[in-house]
C-alpha cells in the first residue's frame, strides 16, 4: 500500500514538474547559445587588434567559407581578411570554426551578413544584431547587437514585453 501510495505522488509531481524542465532546458539553450555567439564575436574582434589585422566573423556551414544568408544557427567561421573584401579566399587565414546550434534559430538581417573587426577593435559599416530564438514557443528570445565602435551586448526580452523579431 505504501508503494503504491509513493509511487502515485511521485508520478503527480513529475506530471506538474515536465512542462516546467523543457521551458527550463530550452530556455537554457537559448541562453547558451546567445553567449556562444557573443563570445565568438568578442574573440573575433580581440584577433582583429591583437593581429593588427582586419577579421570577419560570417556564418558557414561549409566551416570554409561564408554563407551567402544569414542563417547562424548553421555555424561559423572567423578569418583574417587581408584583401579586405569580406570574403574568404584559399590564402586567408581560418582562425576559428564553429559548429551549428542546436536547439535554437540565429539570424541577422539580410542586409548585413558579416562582422568585420578593423585593426583598431571597430567594426566597420552599420550597427548590427543577431537575433537568437528558441525553436518551441517559449516566448523568450535574445539579440546580440554590435555597433560601429566594436562594442558587443545582449538584449533579452520575455513573455509579453518581447520585441525580439522570431520566426521559428
Amino acid at each position: 500500500m505504501e508503494l503504491v501510495l509513493v509511487t502515485t505522488i511521485t508520478a503527480i509531481m513529475l506530471s506538474l514538474a515536465s512542462p516546467y524542465l523543457g521551458r527550463f532546458i530550452s530556455n537554457q539553450r537559448l541562453v547558451a547559445a546567445a553567449r556562444t555567439v557573443q563570445l565568438e564575436a568578442m574573440y573575433a574582434r580581440a584577433m582583429a587588434i591583437s593581429e593588427q589585422q582586419a577579421t570577419v566573423l560570417c556564418p558557414s556551414s561549409s566551416a570554409q567559407f561564408c554563407d551567402n544568408s544569414s542563417d547562424w544557427h548553421t555555424g561559423w567561421i572567423v578569418f583574417q581578411d587581408k584583401n579586405a573584401d569580406r570574403e574568404r579566399q584559399p590564402g586567408e587565414a581560418l582562425i576559428r570554426v564553429s559548429s551549428a546550434l542546436e536547439g535554437v534559430k540565429a539570424t541577422s538581417s539580410r542586409f548585413r551578413r558579416r562582422i568585420r573587426f578593423l585593426p583598431n577593435g571597430t567594426a566597420v559599416g552599420t550597427a548590427m544584431s543577431i537575433s537568437i530564438c528558441a525553436l518551441t514557443a517559449t516566448g523568450t528570445a535574445q539579440k546580440l547587437v554590435i555597433a560601429n565602435s566594436g562594442r558587443i551586448r545582449q538584449e533579452r526580452s520575455s513573455g509579453n514585453t518581447a520585441m525580439i523579431q522570431c520566426e521559428v
